[in-house]
């Protein structure tokens, strides 16, 4: 079985999942996504995958969602990217804040 971590060696929990991992005999094919970014497909894939739309895969707390309008009602369910924006929203553009590689 091929295991997949997307990993934030920063964040205490993914440090402890990658260790339980290793601990159980598991050598997992790492990925520190910070570093690596993202595809639309491979975020479309995981959110499918997980049975999640976007937004509730978005992560609310310790997070900036609040503070960039993204928990508000109404706020849309799409991730696209266009020239000068990347957003995770129908209705709420963020240049430069999220890496989407196409």
């Amino acid at each position: 079985m091929a295991i997949v971590i997307y990993h934030n060696p920063e964040c205490g929990t993914s440090r402890n999942v990658l260790a339980i991992m290793e601990a159980a005999g598991y050598t997992p094919t790492v990925i520190e996504y910070l570093k690596t970014g993202w595809t639309t497909p491979q975020l479309l894939g995981l959110f499918a995958a997980a049975g999640l739309t976007p937004r509730k895969a978005l992560r609310e707390t310790k997070s900036p969602a609040s503070e960039l309008g993204l928990l508000k009602d109404g706020v849309g369910h799409s991730i696209k990217k266009t020239e000068n924006y990347s957003s995770i929203t129908t209705d709420v553009a963020l240049r430069d804040r999220l890496d989407l590689k196409e």
